[in-house]
């Protein structure tokens, strides 16, 4: 079973097997036979709520490298609403909670937009699960979260577009339009 299967099922096990006999904890697999979309395993286990495979993956020196649109792993599980994935990423320490991806958008953003409170909250860090979430660390004295900074510096754009354009308003162009 190749490596993106095994993860995409969820089966540790199967995915424990082929790390220790040389499989890498980066591999990119194409899940759609024949099909054009490509990711990691890691994002597709986060996608998927496997947090076990997250943690083998982890253990096994996965990078959580970004796709080819710049989303990282934390961004599949905001976006699927999978908190517990966002533990696991956030756990293993190595993985960038607050990555902007090639659209601006960042994990925050992505749960919000999807309306996943519970992902939403434990990223700034307002959960009682953690004592402070992975955006806090990087947070202002006020409590602020600079992940929602991508979503400031979006509205910026929209307005100079607008503008620049003479109608006031930018419009279309929604963040996660492609979602």
């Amino acid at each position: 079973m190749p490596l993106g299967a095994a993860a995409w099922n969820g089966d540790d096990a199967i995915l424990q097997i082929a790390l220790q006999h040389g499989a890498s904890a980066d591999g990119v697999q194409d899940l759609q036979q024949g099909g054009g979309r490509v990711s990691s395993p890691a994002a597709v286990a986060a996608s998927r709520g496997h947090a076990a495979c997250i943690r083998t993956l982890g253990q096994h020196g996965c990078t959580w490298a970004p796709d080819f649109n710049g989303q990282t792993p934390a961004h599949f599980a905001a976006m699927a609403g999978q908190e517990g994935c966002l533990r696991a990423l956030a756990e293993a320490g190595t993985c960038d909670m607050s990555a902007e991806a090639g659209n601006g958008g960042t994990p925050l953003d992505a749960a919000e937009f999807k309306g996943h409170s519970a992902c939403a909250a434990f990223l700034r860090g307002g959960d009682t699960g953690a004592a402070a979430g992975p955006a806090a660390a990087a947070g202002g004295a006020d409590g602020s979260v600079p992940l929602t900074a991508s979503a400031k510096k979006r509205n910026k754009k929209k307005k100079n577009q607008a503008a620049k354009a003479g109608d006031g308003d930018a419009g279309g162009g929604g963040f996660f339009d492609d979602c």
